[in-house]
């Protein structure tokens, strides 16, 4: 049974590091980039972010979204999520800069394709700011807990002005369950 108050907030969840663990090797990602787009990329997410709106925009996300999928179909959802999502009683969504079909595919093979009220992804946004604006925006920012496991994310979402900004390190032991507790 969820807790007095929670069923009115929502909880923003990225998803590489939060949900589940693509194993992409970005490093390797990058030099395909280049090699076959022609672009020096020093990170992913800042190329989105500067190609937005442009043809070049979609043609790394399409490249890019190949290795997202197939990582997705061996990905694995960190165990302690489905016993966050039967425990929260309000509304849950994802923000993640990895494509959406990824998403979908990598919740549908573990069995929680209907658990998430939203999914702000690619190629829809064009980074994570993006995607946090669009749910402060639609929920109210101080409604919003964002859990994210980067720091730079966390900052993001400070800039954003959303009331609750997790950072979640699970190589330190933390799981969605100790948030739950914890809120």
């Amino acid at each position: 049974m969820a807790a007095s108050g929670r069923s009115d907030r929502v909880v923003v969840l990225d998803f590489d590091g939060v949900i589940a663990k693509l194993d992409v090797d970005w490093a390797s990602l990058r030099r395909a980039v280049r090699d076959r787009l022609g672009l020096d990329v020093r990170s992913i997410n800042e190329a989105f972010r500067e190609l937005c709106g442009t043809p070049l925009f979609l043609a790394l996300h399409e490249f890019v979204e190949a290795y997202e999928v197939e990582s997705a179909a061996r990905a694995s959802v960190f165990p302690d999520v489905a016993h966050f999502l039967e425990r929260w009683g309000g509304a849950v969504a994802i923000a993640s800069m990895q494509s959406e079909r990824a998403i979908r595919l990598a919740l549908s093979l573990s069995g929680l394709d209907k658990a998430f009220s939203e999914i702000a992804a690619r190629p829809r946004f064009c980074s994570k700011e993006a995607e946090l604006r669009h749910f402060a925006e639609k929920y109210g920012a101080d409604k919003i807990i964002f859990v994210d496991d980067r720091n730079d994310n966390v900052e993001v979402c400070r800039k954003v002005g959303i009331a609750g900004c997790v950072r979640l390190d699970r190589r330190r032991g933390d799981t969605l369950s100790t948030l739950l507790h914890n809120l």
